[in-house]
């Protein structure tokens, strides 16, 4: 028998071995491709579900949240064994804590944020020093946020933190994050507070050790946080080398005028404080203006600031200059707004009006121009036009009514019941506002949003002194309508100590 050569046999032997390997690496491909479609479908269905989340489409809500459940699942497995290869168990394993994420979101989405805790709190382990961890304790910080646990949520933000801080990349899409930690924190907001200064220094070692982008970034971050905890010497120093060498420029890299734009909005809330005059901030915002930053963004912050501090003719010509120069349909409407407002508070009645009615006509249904109503209302009586005031008050109901029955609900649909119930209120006609705030608890999607809509609302009616049969309605019955959210728990329990 004729003996082969010791680089033949290895050659066979790696053919096998190869051959073996690719089977398995087959199937695994397979399976990942299977589980990519499964999740893609979910996705898409997703985008598919009805608005009513907690009403009529809870049952889709719910059956699409347990599908996303089922597909992480069945695709787990896959995803820890350590007999599939990779890359394809990496790929199964962010599938499959993608899927998990996706029971989260639609569980939060639906008013189920006690079920949205459970899903995290069970698979959240498992992926330990996966990348897609760092996302599932983001969740995680949300959902306790939204249960009020502020002590919790802080705790996966650490998590987070401690999982990119090493990484430059990772670290830049998380750099507020220990700013959002040492605002949750229960110290006084104050320059000695040992979560600000933890904070800080994290923000200090990314400055000295960190890439220009990050030192700028982590800078930003910094004078924010200290402009929070009244620290204004920390703030103005570390922004003034920054802005200083962003103005040296000769070429700005691509995302200078987005990070101009944050120096400007900096400097304008120590305008705003009297720690800055509007000369010191002239060059940079002259600088982001020229760049490309957002405008009317960048414009309302300082003309916010000016009028803040008082100086309302300045603050006046910024919203002048966004109206006439870089007119668009959500900054231009806020200006005329606070110009109109301006102009009232020293009595130039006439116009404010035509402020007033300009931005009801050529921004229509803006959010600043479905006040207009009720504003003309405040204007008048200011003024003291008593009876143009009562009949103003009449055809802002009226509007609202009408815009209601044109609009969908949720959006603009949520702030025009807003305006309804306030309407209502300032005719005196309580009753009638409590029953719009009922139909709007039975109608309601459940989402976040809406949530802090509605809370605020009732607590608008408590403020107005409203009578406790009327409050106590509303509180049932949203302990009944959302009872696995913060909202409705804390209503189930105020409800039951009073009845105790």
């Amino acid at each position: 028998m004729r003996r082969r050569s010791p680089m033949v046999v290895f050659a066979i032997a790696i053919a096998l071995s190869t051959a073996l390997s690719t089977g398995c690496g087959d199937e695994a491909l397979h399976v990942r491709y299977q589980a990519e479609r499964h999740l893609w479908q979910a996705d898409r269905d997703r985008a598919a579900l009805p608005g009513n989340a907690a009403g009529d489409g809870f049952a889709q809500w719910d059956a699409l949240a347990a599908r996303y459940e089922s597909i992480a699942a069945h695709y787990g497995s896959w995803g820890f064994d350590p007999g599939v290869p990779d890359p394809y168990r990496a790929d199964l394993r962010r599938i499959t804590g993608t899927a998990w994420l996706g029971a989260v979101d639609v569980r939060a989405g639906c008013a189920d944020s006690l079920g949205a805790r459970d899903v995290l709190g069970a698979v959240i382990d498992r992926f330990a020093g996966t990348p897609i961890a760092v996302d599932m304790h983001v969740r995680s910080s949300g959902v306790a946020l939204a249960d009020g646990d502020s002590a919790r949520a802080v705790e996966h933000l650490h998590r987070v933190w401690s999982a990119v801080r090493e990484s430059e990349r990772d670290r830049r899409a998380h750099l507020d994050t220990p700013g959002r930690i040492a605002r949750l924190a229960p110290d006084e907001r104050r320059a000695e507070a040992p979560a600000y200064a933890w904070a800080a220094a994290e923000y200090r070692r990314v400055i000295e050790t960190g890439r220009r982008r990050d030192v700028a970034l982590a800078t930003l971050e910094l004078a924010d946080l200290a402009l929070d905890f009244d620290d204004k010497s920390t703030a103005l120093d570390i922004l003034e080398p920054l802005t200083s060498s962003m103005l040296a420029r000769a070429e700005p890299e691509p995302g200078d005028a987005r990070i101009m734009r944050r120096i400007v909005e900096a400097m304008a809330r120590a305008l705003a404080r009297g720690d800055l005059e509007p000369e010191a901030l002239e060059p940079a915002l002259e600088w982001a203006l020229d760049h490309g930053a957002d405008a009317g963004r960048t414009l309302t912050a300082v003309g916010n600031a000016l009028d803040d501090r008082g100086r309302l003719d300045e603050a006046l010509t910024v919203y002048e200059r966004i109206r006439h120069r870089y007119d668009d349909a959500e900054w231009a409407p806020r200006a005329l707004m606070s110009a109109a407002r301006i102009r009232s508070r020293r009595g130039k009645w006439d116009q404010a009006f035509v402020d007033l009615k300009l931005l009801e006509a050529r921004y229509a249904l803006t959010p600043p121009a479905l006040r207009v109503p009720l504003e003309i209302v405040s204007l008048n009586r200011r003024r003291g036009t008593h009876a143009e005031a009562a009949e103003a008050l009449r055809r802002a109901e009226q509007t609202y009514r009408r815009l209601m029955d044109r609009l969908p609900r949720g959006g603009h649909g949520d702030l025009l019941q807003e305006l309804l119930i306030e309407t209502l209120e300032r005719q005196g006609r309580y009753s009638d506002a409590h029953a719009e705030r009922l139909e709007w608890i039975d109608r309601a999607s459940g989402s976040v949003e809406e949530l802090h809509r509605l809370r605020a609302s009732i607590e608008a009616g408590r403020n107005n002194l409203l009578a406790d049969e009327m409050i106590d309605p509303l509180v049932q019955r949203m302990a009944e309508r959302f009872p696995n959210t913060r909202l409705g728990r804390r209503a189930a329990v105020r409800l039951a100590a009073k009845g105790s």
